[in-house]
């Protein structure tokens, strides 16, 4: 199959390395070479701007885009949290699901092609495969459970791995259950850490 050249007037190939007025030559789907263009592609000229890789977007919540505007920070970190949980309890699933859609139809607009999601399995997964992102799921835990969730199966540009919430609100065992099961998976673990002064001075505050 004949590859197709997509030229731009600059093409942005790694920190420090760019290249005028070339072109990104693809076949099948996967990008077979960058240069200043070679015979016999078929060419799609995209004009003076630049060709770049997709972004990286580490830490995202679609489970949470339905509550965009719900919310105010002014009050406080503890506040906020408390505020969340209520706004919320009060959304259909249908409500929720919707709103991670557009908002991953949204990252993928921006010229974001990779995030990790943090939260429930879903809607974040189903969000992202309806709308062409790849990326890893983190599937978060709370409380004091010992049991360590089933994933699914990694598929369609979709890995799953796990994601303890936070010091103050996961236990000890759980986080380090949670952490073996992703070295096992061979999958990175998150954690949320130092996000407010009121959360690093309880943590300091208990473990002294």
């Amino acid at each position: 199959m004949t590859p197709t050249a997509h030229r731009a007037g600059w093409i942005f190939v790694k920190p420090g390395v760019w290249v005028e007025n070339g072109m990104v030559e693809v076949r099948d789907g996967r990008i077979i070479a960058v240069c200043k263009g070679r015979p016999g592609a078929h060419i799609v000229d995209h004009g003076p701007g630049v060709i770049m890789p997709a972004m990286i977007n580490a830490h995202t919540h679609l489970s949470l885009s339905a509550l965009q505007g719900l919310l105010e920070a002014r009050s406080g970190f503890v506040n906020w949290v408390k505020d969340l949980i209520s706004a919320r309890s009060r959304l259909s699933e249908e409500e929720v699901f919707g709103a991670a859609s557009i908002a991953a139809r949204e990252i993928r607009n921006s010229g974001t092609g990779f995030i990790g999601e943090v939260g429930p399995t879903q809607p974040g997964a189903i969000a992202m495969s309806a709308n062409e992102l790849e990326g890893l799921v983190f599937t978060e835990v709370l409380g004091n459970s010992r049991e360590v969730p089933a994933l699914p199966k990694d598929d369609n540009g979709l890995s799953f791995s796990f994601a303890g919430h936070a010091l103050h609100t996961t236990s000890p065992d759980i986080l380090t259950a949670l952490k073996t099961a992703a070295v096992s998976r061979r999958n990175v673990f998150s954690i949320h850490l130092a996000e407010s002064e009121a959360e690093t001075a309880f943590l300091e505050c208990c473990n002294g």
